[in-house]
Formats: C-alpha cells, structure tokens, sequence
C-alpha cells in the first residue's frame, strides 16, 4: 500500500489532488479477475504524469483494499482535500448486487441495492466486504463538506442483468479472453447493522424520514464503465479493462483537457462503436449542470496548444504573431501567452488586429519592459488550427477487434482532427462500418457515401486511408467556417446570374444559398445532359485595391484557387482588383478569346445521380485583404480531391470526373485587414427519384475482379436507395415513390424479389466472409439460411451480429417457403464448398405469418369451440404437417451432404400484434386480419399468436429430435416484455436489434458448446 503523503511540500501555489486508487484482482470468494490491478496501477502511472497539480497518492491493491481500508481511505485521506483541491476516487474490480428491504430502501425498483466487491479474503459475511451505493453516498457526502471537487470512477459492471452482447461475446473464441467485472449472483440482504452508518442514524430514523434526508447527495462527478443494461468487460490475455484503457486514451488525445461532457461523449462513442459498451456519467449536487462543462479533475478545458512566433514589426511598430485569422486565430483561439526563455508562460497577450496570415498584438508598457525587440519570442496558442468535424460511428456487423483497433488508430494518428458525437444528428458526417465496407456519410443518409468505400480487408491500410481521409475533411470544414468576425460586412458586390435566370444580388457575409436549376439539352449522339451557366462577379467598389483569393470548396472536398485569373507572380491567389475592375469567376480555358471563361458550368454528376442525392450544395469561399497573403498560407488554402464514390462507366482516373463545376477626394475608406464572403450553390437533382432499370441492374450486378466474381461495390448503396423492405416478410421491392424508367427491361429481372432479396444481399453480405476467410483461417466457419430473421435490411439482425465474431456464409431465401429454399439447394452448395461446423437455419415463419397468414384464420367461427383453435381453419394443420415433412428433408440432406455439420434451427419467439409494444407503432397483415376476422380483443389476438407459435415449435422440435446433429433452439419467452424505455420487437414478426441480439447470444451459446 503507497502511504499518502501528508507531509507539507513547503509553500505552492498549484491545487492538491487526493487521490484514492483501488484494484482487486486476487479476490478468494469469488471470481478472480486478471485486469482490475493492472488498470489501477495505469491510472495511478496516469495521475502522476500529470502537471499543475501536487499529488498525494493512495493506492490499494488486492489484499489491502478491504472494506475497512476503503472506509477509512475516503475518511482520512480524502478528507485532507480542500476547497481548492481536488479529491478522487477511483475503483476497479467487481461490481454485485444484494437484496434491498423494499421497506427501508422503497426506491429501488428492482429490489436491489449496488455494491462494489472489496477484498472479501475470510470475511464471514457478504456486508463485510460488500461497500453498498447508500454507503459510497454517505462517505461522498462526509467527503463534501471539505468544498473539495470529488470524482468518483468505477471501472465494474452495475445493476443490469441484460449483457446481452457480452454474452454474446463471450461464447466465441475470441470473446473468451474476455470477461465481466460482475458477480452473477445477488447478495442476501444485510441486517441494519451491516451498513456503515447504523451507528449515526437507527433504523426507525430511515423509515421514517428517508434517504434523501439523512444522507443528502454530496456534489461530485461520477464517471461508471456502462450502463445498467451492459457489461464492463476486461481482456484476460492484455490484463486491462476496455474503459481504463479508453478513459486514458481519451484523456490523453486531448491533452489531459477536456470538460466531463465532451469526456463521456468521446469514450461512450469510441466504446459502443467497438464493445456495445456505453459510459454512463453524473453530476450529483448543487451545481450539478455546471460540473458537467468542467474540466476532467477541475483542470482548464480546451488547452489545446500550439506554438507560434511573436516579434517586433517595424513599420507597424506593434509585436506581431506570425499567424492570423486563417489559422484559427480569432475564432478558434482562446488565449495567446508570450513564453519566457525557459519556455514557461510569461504572460497573455491581446491581439490587436487580426489579419488573414498575421495578428498585431496589444502589449501594455509594463509587458514590454525587459522585451528585446530584435529578437523573437515563441508563443503559445490555444486552440489554434483546430476544427475538428464531428463524426459519429456505426458498426453495422464489421469485426469487434478490427473495430477496437481501427478507434485506437484513429485517436493515436487524428485524434486532433475528429470530435465523437453521440447524437448522429449533431455530427457533420458518419462512418460505417458495414459487409466489409469502411465509409463516410452525412448523418442519417447511410446509403449515400460522400467518398470511395474502403475494403475492410487489409486493415492497416483501411485505418491508414481512414486517417488521410479524416485530416481532409477537418482541413475542408476549417477553410468552410473561415471568416473574419471583426468584418461582418461584406466588401465586394458579389452577384450570381444563372443561365436564363434573374441576377441575384449576395447580401451580407454568408447570404442564403442560390438555387441553380440544371437544364436538359442533347447531345450529338442524344445522350441527356443536365447543366446550367452561372455567371458569378465580383466587384470592387472601394477606393481601395484589394487582392481577392477565390476557394471552389465541393462536393468531394476539393479546394482550389483556380476560378480567378492569375496574378503577376503567376500564383494562383493574391488577384489585385483595382477599384471600380469587375472580374467573372471561371475557369482557365484554351478555347476562349481571354484564356479564361466567364462562366462557372454547374453540371449533374454521375455520382449525384446514381446515388439519387435530392441536391448538392457547393460553395465559392472569397477572402478578401488589403495586403497579398503569404505564399506559405496560399499553400495551406489547397486541397486535393478526395476519390468520390463508385459509378457505373467510371473513369480510371477519377480525378478526371470531379464535383459540378469542372464540366469544363473624399476621405479615405477604411478596411479591416480582411474578410470573406461566401457564395452558396445549390443544384436540385432534376432527376431525384427516377431510376432507369438498364442502369439499376448494372448496379447490382457482381463485377470481376482479377477473373473472380465479387460483389459490385455500388450495390450496397443501391439496395438502401432504390428499395424498401416489405414489412409482411422482409423481401425488398422497389419503393413506391420511384418513378421507373426502362421498363421494357424489367424482364431482365426475372422474380425481383427474389434476385434482390437473395442473389444480390447475399454477394454483399459475403463479401465480409471472403475477407474473413483470409484474415481469420482458424475462426468457426457457419452457413446460415433463412429468411428475414437472417437478413432484415433495416436492421443489424441475427447474422450481422454473429458474423463480428465468427466467418459466416449467407445463403438466405428471404421471401422464399421453406419447400422452395430446398428445392432451390443453395444451401447444399455452400455447405459442400465451405465445409462448417454449423448450419444456421431460420425459415417457415413467413410461410405462416406472412401473405398465407389469413388463409388460417375463419372467416365465421362457432361461440362454442375451444379458443384459440375455434379461430384456425383446417389449412393450419395441414400446413404444420407440410413444415414437418420439410423440416425432416431440409435435416436429410444436410446429413448427406456433410454428416459432421452440425444443425441448429430456431422456433419463433411470440409474435406481437400488439402496435403499442413495437418500435415502428404500425400495424402488420396480423394485426389487421385479426380485425378484420372479428378478433379485436388484445388478449384474445395474443393467445391466439401463442398457439400458432406454440404450434410450430412443436413441430420443429420434433422434426430435430430425430437427428442426431441437428439441435432445436426454443426463442418463446427470450424477447422480454416490452417497457416505456426499451422495446424488443421492430414490427409484428420482427424484433428490433435488441430482440435480434438476443436471438444470435443464444446461437452463440450452442456454437461456443461445439
């Protein structure tokens, strides 16, 4: 045990950090763990690296963190913590529940109270090492009468019982280095005299006045790795916790600054993307909302710091920095400080004029004194050059360990350039992860990707092109946003002319976007093209010569200079507009008289079109200065093109087909050094939901790569923009509001549901096998079949989550009866080829609940029957028969094709009728035919599902009974009811991802079985 340091350090001036540190992994009572001591120690390592503070550590580990130490802990040492200070608590090890006096504690729902697990070694009775969420409260609230700013942090599992994924997880090999920090069993419950407490109040004083009266929360902050409903996991083989090791990485990437909010929001996004594990957070107390914009330990937030050049400017006769408003000074920068010759801050300084590549500063006399003007000073800058976008994450069904990976890449090499968001409609853009693909979107668009997909095949070279990509867009956004706030005015006359349009006049600094609608004309050949001429000018008005600098910020986050003429050194930037000169914007051009075109051609893009964008928007970023900009920041204004998504006839260099506009006496006027103006374009899609059927089908269609036939990249995109799924059984068909072209080439597509639902969702989903095939040899290998319980497009179903941790090959027959999937044999090709140790099967469902589902149901049926069977036509039974003699088939041949793949085949959970109880609150064919048929009881309708669910698994389970390696998995009951909160069904036949997930954790306990 560290000792804590209680000795005075002579006289400072730097805050006091308590800290309180504890790991437990040598636990004799119960469960070991392998992590928690190495976590505490990191964090301990962590704390003692940081500056501004004067530490006093105290650290128990294992044996002595019993019960008693931690009590006094917080009561000794803690306690030493002032108004000042800062006073922390930090626990790994196992959290566990006991049983609550519903009478005592009439708060807890659940009737159970939380516990971290302190060192139990011979302790007689669970109180003795159980330190419970009521007495954490009472030492918190002891602890915050010092005025002291207390966190707590807990590294353990809380009070849920629904780790789904995590058992999920642990089922697989490579989940079985994992493990929870979580006693799986409850405590009894604890006589009043097993709580620390009972000696300052009786029991008698608790029933009576209650909790929130005798012990008050006590202001603090609370950090706790997950929520109720998840699991804090932690890595057998690294010893280390997945949010220790996330917490630090976090802190670390913004340099030990950040406030609890921006903190909880990054690690719960870093966590969930890669573990389905979520970070909760808490302020409890007065000022409880303030705490949460404070700093991490009541540090500064956002020092994020770079250093710069101050010196003496001698025809300006100011101390000038070397950068200026395009580099964030200004709008992103908080406090500039001159450094000494020991590089400690001297003291802030106050820009005076902020100009486009230089800032004046404001220097009082007693600043100046001892300053030698021929010499130059460092500076240290906050926040300077930093505009990070916000992007939120989504795993669709990409490989848990690929997705913990690619996070840490990302935060070690861009974490500067990027902000997680929870909240996808707050972020800027969206990364998926999806069948292999890595991409980029905007928020709730995910079928329209805004740059070229990356393979998920060679990971070090996806999480490289992932960071480039990253480093782009943050540098694109910054050179967006750029403005001057001290020039609100706009000083060029700037207006926009579109081809047989009206001139509009730009008014103010960002005016409202101008519409520009694209024309049809024909070619020779008679080809339809889409374009429009917008004659864009600008005008000096002033007195003044200004040199003007115009970005083409587009659609693939080009930026580029060239839409002005050049200047007389030839660069691209720095155009001298004389007082009164008009100039058009256009680009360089061999054909024209002047070299030039006065004219920007806006046109449709390829990519515009085939991924059926509603509209683009792109923009004309003008900065305006008094004085030419430096050649190294006109550099800095240059952005190359980022590859933009596949499209059909694409060009090998896609460079060559790029965003819409490449189609080919008085007194004297003052100006501020500089300003900017933006002009903002945006073109309607004249062709927004048309789709030809010639071009969908080349969509859709596999492509040859190197003589192998692969999945055509497009495709995924294709299937979420053109298609909807249908809500009976999951088969997708064309949306409603498409208007088709092409149709005397619809009887190239055969059954389209069929070839869509199956064919073409199959290639994409095994486009994910093929890549895990090589990256994974060893991992169990599955072929899964079924219907949309296997391949519900809206949703991250059964499949998605078993393949990020296994190889699985789809072979589903969405759609498609169990008697048709046989004859169709697919299954028995795969299974021949693949060679698994599983079949997965999931069919008839739709067969009963779907278009035949009325047949079932009487029209008229007798008062005196039974119910639910007075409801059931005849055609019931005898379909139940049909399903048995299939089902035994489907087993047959399975055993013939390959008699060591072993079967498992799933029931249906109770199907919902009941609109209220499901996440998309719209009524299916079952609710409507029961209706209809007279059934309009809720009860009645559920009673009647419950037979007809009952039925089928009967049957199944009989048909599996008489193979020996076929097993039956029975679903009744594992969807839990349905809560104001939580909700476990998407429509009346389909869960929602909840409900899946617990689908695929039982698969996975019968797979980890062998």
């Amino acid at each position: 045990m560290d000792s804590p340091n209680t000795t005075p350090a002579g006289p400072t001036d730097k805050p006091k950090l308590y800290s309180l540190v504890v790991g437990i992994n040598a636990y004799q009572q119960v469960r070991q763990l392998s992590g928690a001591t190495q976590d505490a120690e990191t964090f301990e390592r962590y704390l003692a690296d940081l500056t501004g503070f004067e530490h006093h550590p105290l650290h128990l580990a294992d044996q002595q963190a019993t019960k008693t130490a931690l009590v006094e802990g917080f009561r000794t040492h803690l306690k030493l913590a002032g108004p000042n200070d800062t006073a922390l608590f930090y626990y790994a090890g196992h959290g566990a529940q006991e049983a609550a006096d519903p009478t005592l504690w009439p708060t807890e729902t659940d009737k159970k109270l939380e516990s971290i697990v302190c060192f139990d070694g011979d302790s007689e009775h669970t109180w003795d090492y159980l330190l419970t969420d009521k007495e954490l409260r009472f030492l918190i609230q002891e602890l915050s009468q010092t005025g002291a700013h207390i966190v707590t942090i807990f590294d353990c599992c809380h009070s849920g019982d629904n780790t789904r994924f995590f058992d999920l997880l642990s089922e697989t090999p490579e989940g079985r280095k994992m493990q929870e920090r979580r006693l799986s069993e409850s405590a009894p419950m604890r006589p009043w005299e097993g709580f620390i407490f009972h000696d300052r109040f009786s029991e008698a004083d608790f029933r009576q006045k209650g909790l929130d009266a005798l012990i008050p929360l006590g202001t603090h902050m609370q950090l706790a790795a997950c929520e109720s409903d998840e699991a804090a996991v932690e890595d057998r083989e690294n010893k280390e916790g997945a949010f220790t090791k996330n917490l630090i990485s976090v802190l670390k990437a913004a340099n030990n600054a950040i406030s609890y909010q921006t903190l909880h929001n990054r690690i719960r996004q870093y966590m969930r993307f890669a573990y389905e594990q979520r970070p909760r957070i808490s302020a409890a107390g007065d000022r409880s909302d303030l705490m949460l914009t404070t700093g991490f330990l009541n540090r500064p937030v956002d020092t994020q710091t770079a250093l710069a050049e101050i010196t003496y400017n001698l025809s300006k006769k100011q101390w000038m920095l070397d950068v200026g408003a395009i580099h964030g000074v200004g709008r992103t920068t908080k406090v500039i400080r001159l450094l000494d010759e020991n590089g400690k801050p001297a003291f802030p300084v106050t820009p005076l004029l902020i100009g486009a590549d230089y800032t004046l500063l404001k220097l009082e006399p007693e600043q100046e004194t001892g300053l030698d003007r021929s010499k130059a000073y460092r500076a240290e800058v906050e926040g300077l050059i930093s505009e990070p976008v916000k992007l939120h994450f989504i795993n669709h069904n990409g490989d848990l360990a690929e997705q913990a990976q690619l996070i840490q890449t990302l935060t070690e090499k861009a974490g500067a350039f990027f902000i997680p968001e929870e909240v996808e409609e707050k972020a800027d853009y969206t990364l998926h992860v999806r069948n292999g693909l890595l991409y980029f979107t905007r928020p709730n668009d995910e079928n329209r990707p805004l740059i070229r997909t990356v393979s998920a095949d060679q990971l070090d070279q996806a999480n490289e092109q992932l960071t480039r990509y990253l480093r782009h867009l943050a540098a694109w956004q910054y050179l967006k946003e750029l403005r001057n706030p001290a020039a609100p005015v706009p000083i060029l006359a700037v207006s926009v002319t579109p081809e047989e349009g009206e001139t509009i006049v730009l008014q103010g600094e960002r005016p409202a976007a101008v519409t520009v609608p694209l024309l049809s004309s024909k070619t020779p050949v008679g080809k339809t093209v889409w374009a429009n001429k917008v004659r864009i000018q600008l005008t000096n008005p002033t007195a003044q010569v200004l040199y003007c600098t115009v970005l083409y910020l587009s659609r693939d986050f080009i930026a580029m200079r060239n839409f002005l003429p050049i200047n007389e050194r030839l660069q691209a930037g720095n155009y001298r507009l004389e007082p009164g000169q008009t100039e058009w914007l256009g680009l360089p051009s061999k054909k024209s008289l002047t070299g030039r075109l006065e004219v920007v051609r806006m046109s449709l893009e390829e990519t515009v079109r085939q991924y059926n964008w509603p509209d683009v928007t792109e923009y004309f970023k003008v900065i305006v200065s008094v004085n030419p900009l430096s050649e190294s920041t006109l550099a800095m204004l240059s952005l190359d093109i980022l590859p933009s998504p596949h499209t059909l006839d694409e060009k090998l260099d896609f460079s060559e087909n790029r965003a819409s506009a490449f189609d080919t006496s008085e007194d004297e006027e003052t100006f501020p050094d500089w300003s900017t103006q933006t002009i903002t374009l945006r073109m309607p899609n004249p062709v927004f939901n048309q789709v030809d059927l010639g071009e969908l089908t080349r969509m859709l269609e596999p492509v040859l790569v190197d003589g192998v036939s692969e999945a055509n990249p497009m495709s995924d995109f294709a299937l979420g923009l053109y298609f909807r799924p249908y809500p009976v059984d999951g088969t997708l068909v064309l949306r409603d509001d498409l208007e088709v072209t092409g149709e005397e080439q619809r009887g190239l597509w055969g059954d389209l549901k069929t070839l869509v639902s199956n064919q073409v969702a199959n290639h994409i989903r095994n486009r994910q096998y093929k890549q895990n095939l090589l990256k994974y040899p060893d991992r169990v290998r599955i072929v899964a079949g079924g219907d949309s319980w296997f391949q519900y497009p809206l949703l991250s179903d059964v499949i998605d989550y078993l393949a990020r941790v296994y190889t699985v090959n789809s072979t589903p027959a969405v759609g498609n009866s169990l008697k048709k999937y046989i004859e169709n044999s697919k299954f028995l090709e795969t299974i021949a080829q693949v060679s698994p140790r599983f079949f997965l099967l999931s069919g008839g469902g739709a067969h009963f609940f779907g278009e035949e589902f009325p047949t079932y149901i009487r029209d008229k049926w007798e008062g005196g029957e039974t119910a639910p069977q007075r409801y059931l036509t005849e055609a019931f039974t005898a379909a139940l028969d049909d399903l048995e003699a299939d089902l035994k088939r489907l087993f047959r041949l399975v055993r013939l094709q390959n008699e060591k793949v072993k079967v498992l085949a799933h029931g249906y959970d109770y199907l919902n009728p009941d609109i209220s109880q499901t996440q998309s609150g719209k009524p299916g064919l079952i609710s409507k035919t029961l209706t209809e048929r007279g059934i309009s009881d809720p009860a009645e309708q559920q009673n009647l599902i419950r037979f007809m669910v009952d039925g089928f698994n009967e049957r199944l389970q009989r048909a599996a009974a008489e193979y020996e390696n076929v097993a039956y998995i029975n679903l009744r009951g594992t969807m839990r009811p349905a809560t104001e909160q939580l909700k476990y069904w998407y429509d009346e036949f389909h869960p929602n991802e909840k409900g899946f997930l617990s689908i695929a954790t039982k698969y996975a306990q019968l797979i980890g079985k062998g």
